[in-house]
């Protein structure tokens, strides 16, 4: 996990940085950023557009802020994984519900996510309740 966060942290240092560079303002404190970040614009629908036909993850949120992810899981194969390793992790994950699944229900469930992992983390949550 530790590589995990690493790479996470990485990706948003190299997403915030690029932002900055083209003058737009980010709206997260640094001591309490994430894995997403909020950016200031007044052009929130076109980059939303931009965003979009280019598979970033992104959220229209609330004025002129849009949040953009910096996800470490992009691939059907890696989403798979998490949802796997979610499932059976007693400590941080469902190991201790006593879960049944088929394989290939968390393919399904790793392709319909569309390459989000919070998607597929959120909907498995869902089934699981």
């Amino acid at each position: 996990m530790d590589e995990i966060a690493k790479h996470v942290e990485q990706c948003y240092q190299y997403i915030s940085s690029g932002m900055k560079a083209l003058g737009y303002e980010i709206d997260t404190p640094e001591e309490n950023h994430c894995h997403s970040m909020l950016v200031v614009t007044k052009k929130k629908e076109e980059m939303a557009d931009y965003f979009q036909q280019h598979g970033v993850f992104f959220t229209a949120g609330h004025g002129d802020h849009v949040r953009l992810a910096a996800a470490p899981f992009t691939s059907e194969e890696d989403i798979h994984k998490l949802l796997k390793r979610t499932i059976k992790d007693k400590n941080k994950g469902l190991g201790g519900w006593g879960i049944s699944y088929e394989e290939e229900a968390l393919y399904l469930l790793a392709d319909m996510s569309g390459g989000d992992a919070r998607v597929a983390l959120d909907t498995l949550g869902f089934i699981a309740d």
